[in-house]
């Protein structure tokens, strides 16, 4: 690593830590309050935006306006980089929860603060507290508290391309009885990588698919919506310059699919 970029690294570093504390403090104390808008506030406007420009992430955002915010959804996402949750605030002009690894929970402030706003800790090494949390999402989303999103690949690609997805989201789509909402992300990868804090300004784009509507979630397999969710995110990925889908560049021979579905 060159001194250029550890002096890059350490002061993205810097500079994301008191984006973080100066939303997750207060953020926390409105979520108490019970203020849903000021959660949003310091969200979006104060966390996510901050992260965004100290990233030098532009972003673009398609396809929102065609989707009735003021319902509840399950927002299902492809995962790219520790930039999504920050684009996904963004994106959504609406209050967001979010279904997330047992991990993030305890991570300094910025665990309080996720869980304060309703985030949804899911421990997949355990099947019982896995589906208790599947079960208060639903919950959620009933009450209309949010749009709750899952990045329904499980973890970031490591390559770009859209990995194979798990059941969750649609379990959790099929037990409220709320529309899914297929939203693809695409470049986030490459304005933050694997490397934490390794930031390279460019474009992410975002574009919402058209949702799926209730009567399908409630008459289709969780497999059916699985696969039809993942499709769409797939072609949405390609049409914004994306890699698309895993399975396909294993059928023109290239690799294997080492995708898994659980």
């Amino acid at each position: 690593m060159t001194p250029f970029n550890l002096r890059h690294r350490s002061a993205v570093l810097l500079r994301s830590t008191a984006a973080t504390i100066r939303a997750g403090v207060p953020g926390v104390v409105v979520s108490w309050l019970g203020k849903p808008d000021l959660e949003g506030h310091y969200s979006r406007d104060v966390w996510s935006t901050r992260l965004l420009e100290i990233a030098g992430a532009r972003l673009h955002v398609e396809g929102r306006d065609g989707i009735d915010w003021s319902q509840p959804h399950v927002v299902v996402s492809n995962h790219q980089s520790g930039l999504d949750i920050p684009v996904v605030f963004c994106a959504i002009p609406a209050g967001v929860a979010f279904v997330s690894k047992a991990e993030v929970r305890k991570v300094p402030i910025l665990g309080s603060y996720m869980e304060s706003v309703g985030m949804v800790f899911l421990d997949r090494g355990h099947g019982d507290a896995a589906m208790r949390a599947l079960h208060e999402a639903a919950g959620r989303v009933r009450r209309g508290r949010s749009q709750i999103v899952v990045f329904a690949e499980g973890k970031r690609s490591a390559d770009g391309h859209v990995r194979l997805f798990k059941n969750g989201a649609f379990v959790l789509a099929k037990e409220a009885g709320v529309a899914i909402v297929p939203m693809a992300l695409e470049g986030a990868d490459e304005v933050l990588g694997p490397r934490p804090f390794d930031t390279i300004p460019g474009d992410v784009h975002a574009r919402f698919g058209a949702p799926i509507p209730v009567a399908d979630v409630e008459a289709l397999s969780v497999e059916a919506l699985r696969d039809r969710t993942r499709a769409a995110i797939i072609e949405m990925n390609l049409a914004m310059g994306g890699k698309g889908g895993l399975d396909q560049y294993a059928r023109r021979g290239k690799g294997p699919e080492t995708g898994t579905r659980a």
